[in-house]
């Protein structure tokens, strides 16, 4: 194949709408052409120079397709005490969630009712949607315990819940 060749379907690339696939194939051909070319006697199609090559995820055109997630509601902070006052047997108000490498999801906040390692729980949002899940494990200031009681601050480590189905203001009964 000549040169000629690769020019004529780098001038057909160029009437068509732009996008990173075209211009990542014009690049090519462009520097196909100056490398099996004499650079002294080839000449870019444009006056000026290309700009200097990117890497492909910084290409402007290429869009990242990202599922979209429902945008949860943001309570007032009376909705959220009117929620936590109509809970009256919750076993504790989650504060902090964060994951654990290798434990799992942590749920943490103070106690309001007891709760025991092997405890099936529910975790109710304020939107009224709930998840069913047992205690793994009780942790007190970085002590495993089988039991808390009302007024301690703990760590829930939750058996089976993902990160995502865990949030701030939820409640545990």
């Amino acid at each position: 194949m000549d040169d000629n060749f690769f020019l004529e379907i780098r001038r057909k690339l160029e009437e068509r709408p732009s996008n990173a696939f075209t211009k990542l194939f014009i690049r090519w051909i462009d520097e196909y052409c100056l490398k099996n070319t004499n650079a002294s006697t080839y000449s870019h199609p444009q006056d000026n120079p290309q700009p200097v090559p990117q890497p492909i995820e910084q290409v402007d055109e290429i869009k990242e397709v990202k599922e979209e997630k429902p945008v949860q509601k943001e309570y007032t902070k009376a909705e959220i005490e009117a929620f936590h006052q109509s809970m009256p047997g919750a076993k504790m108000i989650v504060e902090d969630v964060f994951t654990i490498l290798g434990k799992g999801t942590v749920a943490t906040g103070k106690v309001k009712n007891h709760i025991k390692v092997g405890d099936t729980i529910n975790i109710i949002k304020p939107s009224g949607d709930s998840v069913s899940t047992a205690v793994q494990s009780i942790e007190i200031n970085r002590q495993i315990v089988e039991e808390a009681t009302p007024g301690d601050n703990i760590g829930l480590v939750l058996r089976g819940i993902q990160r995502e189905d865990v949030s701030r203001y939820d409640v545990i009964i």
